[in-house]
């Protein structure tokens, strides 16, 4: 990387997908709205908490959807507000799958 002379991007939605440590399809799908073409927008981004294992978002959980399809994991509050969001992955095979204690 020392050897580059810069990290260049073919556009915004990746620069700051990269900014933000997300996936542009993800960045996407969490601004519907916002088609990337000029500054000054204001977006939502995925904010990762490092300093603390547990956070507040856990505790005001009431729902979690998991799509598959999407390969996503979403926590809800109780008024329908998204509060938490990440990636996943499953086992493909069933036998290799953790199960629900």
């Amino acid at each position: 990387m020392r050897s580059l002379k810069a990290l260049s991007f073919t556009g915004p939605k990746e620069a700051l997908s990269e900014r933000f440590h997300m996936g542009q399809d993800l960045l996407a799908e969490l601004n519907p709205a916002s088609k990337f073409d000029h500054a000054g927008d204001r977006i939502h981004v995925v904010r990762l908490t490092q300093d603390r294992p547990t956070s507040k978002a856990a505790a005001k959980t009431a729902r979690i959807e998991v799509d598959k399809e999407r390969q996503t994991v979403k926590a809800f509050a109780k008024d329908g507000t998204l509060i938490a969001f990440s990636p996943a992955t499953w086992a493909a095979r069933k036998s290799r799958r953790r199960r629900a204690r």
